[in-house]
């Protein structure tokens, strides 16, 4: 138990760095696009008026600031979006409890991870896996959007999370686009010591100021039992968004 523990660890950590890239993806296209401003001081000659009239002191009225929320997301099932139900009977159903890990061991200053799922075939070695990410501002939730553009920095990321950096054969799938309010999948090949070849299914998508990531991973040389579209169409409606093809 303790090698499956420690691959369930590693791969969720690479989901959380998923959260994580869309802040420094936006971050760093600012830094490196806004011009850097040149002041010239130009001498010009300045009359002195003398007042002729009193001004008036107009009241200026005083704001009271108002407590920032962070939304939460409720769609209909309270919050997690793929269920033991969904899947074959197959598939078990672990909490992030069972692995030694909280939610808050997962979270960052731009985001706020929730709503783990992780179901695993221990007959095919199949792993499906997924969280929601509240995006807390603008900036984040520009990035992750930005971020869906790059398959191969979002491939660098995952593996990243998983301590390594050997993906291959990185692909976007292009069946994946058009959910919520922005969506893309992304495919490729990771090896793992303890797996074996293994291939990576990515979905990403967004609902207002909600992301989710969903992984679907299984063995190389096999087809998963349920692919990463069909867990698609079942998330995103019941995070509120359109799935191609709704009227």
């Amino acid at each position: 138990m303790t090698k499956s523990k420690n691959v369930f660890t590693l791969i969720l950590t690479a989901l959380a760095i998923l959260a994580a890239l869309g802040c420094s993806v936006y971050d760093s296209m600012v830094a490196t696009s806004t011009p850097t401003a040149t002041h010239t001081t130009t001498a010009t000659n300045t009359a002195t008026m003398t007042p002729t009239e009193t001004a008036t002191n107009t009241p200026v009225p005083t704001l009271v600031p108002t407590e920032t929320l962070v939304p939460t997301l409720a769609p209909a099932n309270g919050g997690q979006l793929l269920l033991e139900g969904d899947l074959p009977s197959s598939f078990i159903n672990f909490s992030l409890e069972d692995m030694g890990i909280g939610e808050e061991d997962l979270a960052g200053e731009e985001y706020q991870i929730q709503d783990f799922y992780i179901f695993v075939d221990i007959f095919t070695s199949e792993f499906i896996l997924g969280y929601n990410a509240v995006l807390k501002s603008p900036v984040a939730q520009a990035g992750f959007d930005l971020a869906m553009n790059d398959p191969d920095l979002i491939a660098s990321q995952f593996m990243s999370g998983m301590g390594g950096d050997n993906a291959q054969d990185v692909q976007m799938l292009p069946a994946l686009s058009g959910y919520g309010d922005n969506s893309a999948g992304v495919t490729f090949l990771i090896s793992d010591d303890t797996l074996g070849a293994m291939r990576a299914d990515l979905f990403l998508f967004r609902v207002g100021e909600m992301g989710s990531v969903a992984l679907v991973m299984y063995p190389a040389d096999g087809s998963p039992q349920y692919s990463i579209e069909d867990i698609a169409k079942i998330i995103v409606p019941r995070a509120g968004g359109m799935v191609p093809g709704d009227a």
